[in-house]
């Protein structure tokens, strides 16, 4: 069995910026609210594919996943 590169691993990369930042060393390019927000859209997505592509509710989908109402006021875009 060969050695596998880790060179180009994005999951190897995401998990070298996390532990720059706990460290004190380093910044994550990409902060906790975008990675949410990335992750509901394929969640809805594939909601939408599983019911023959009918609109879902992203906002429906980040209460279930346990956001609050500000939460998902500010994750949608729709504070007030």
């Amino acid at each position: 069995m060969g050695t596998r590169s880790r060179e180009g691993d994005p999951l190897r990369e995401q998990l070298d910026e996390l532990a720059g930042a706990v460290r004190g060393t380093g910044e994550m390019q990409v902060d906790v609210a975008a990675g949410l927000r990335a992750m509901i859209v394929v969640r809805a997505a594939v909601e939408s594919a599983a019911q023959r592509g009918a609109p879902v509710d992203v906002r429906h989908l980040l209460g279930d996943a346990g956001a609050t109402e500000t939460e998902i006021d500010v994750l949608t875009g729709t504070t007030y």
